[in-house]
């Protein structure tokens, strides 16, 4: 095992094959961590961050940090800076700080927590979960089968091709569903809340009432989403500006 240390200046701090301990000072720097298990803490200069292929836990200070971690089980701690976070096909936890941040996880089921800034998400194909914060955010998820908790803010989510289970907050959010995807909402709220279609042919979607659910299908029954304990006829009757469009229900 080794330990760096940074100094107050700019420093390129080069580890080992090993577990590295890295310690980053005040200055603006450059870590390239080996493949080791890693365990490194930035300082409060704008930091780039390079992780190889181990199981790595990365505390980003309060400098604006780019972070590329390897495909190794990561953990990352944003700072209050604006990071950019960038994650490989392991299985991540990354927890937001309060700044305005871009996170990029792989292919793995990765946990995210997203802060009290305006982030932006972006998944891969694993299975994620993510708890969206206070800001305004933006989420694009892939192909997993996903779980998303939206916050307080007026969150922009698409829904990606996946199985997806989404819980809607305060805000009035906006969820874009994909051809392929169908996806389970919670608590939407039909008087603020919004769907956009996407590349989809609004002609071709109809609304239709299971229980007290509401059903988004496509031609053929292809169910695109589930609008959990909400009125198909309330849908109906705020379709314009839920969907930019007024929309039918089916009947058989």
């Amino acid at each position: 095992m080794a330990y760096l240390f940074g100094t107050y200046g700019e420093d390129f701090l080069l580890g080992t094959s090993s577990n590295d301990v890295i310690y980053a000072g005040e200055g603006i720097n450059i870590i390239d961590a080996g493949d080791g298990d890693n365990t490194i803490y930035s300082g409060s200069g704008n930091d780039e961050i390079t992780t190889g292929s181990g199981h790595d836990t990365i505390y980003a200070g309060e400098g604006i940090n780019i972070i590329d971690a390897g495909d190794g089980d990561n953990t990352i701690y944003s700072g209050s800076g604006n990071d950019e976070i960038t994650t490989g096909s392991g299985h991540d936890t990354i927890y937001a700080g309060e700044g305005i941040n871009i996170i990029d996880a792989g292919d793995g089921d990765n946990l995210i927590f997203s802060g009290s800034g305006n982030d932006e998400i972006t998944t891969g194909s694993g299975h994620d979960t993510i708890y969206a914060g206070e800001g305004v955010n933006t989420i694009n998820t892939g192909a997993g089968n996903d779980i998303i908790f939206s916050g307080s803010g007026d969150d922009f989510i698409n829904a990606g091709w996946g199985q997806n289970t989404i819980w809607l907050g305060g805000g009035s959010d906006t969820i874009e569903l994909e051809w392929g995807g169908s996806s389970e909402i919670n608590n939407f709220n039909a008087a603020q809340d919004k769907i956009e279609l996407g590349s989809l042919d609004a002609a071709g979607v109809k609304l239709m009432g299971l229980g007290n659910d509401t059903l988004i299908v496509m031609p053929r029954l292809s169910v695109l989403a589930t609008l959990k304990s909400v009125d198909v006829h309330t849908v109906a009757a705020h379709s314009t500006s839920i969907f930019g469009t007024e929309m039918g229900i089916y009947t058989a």
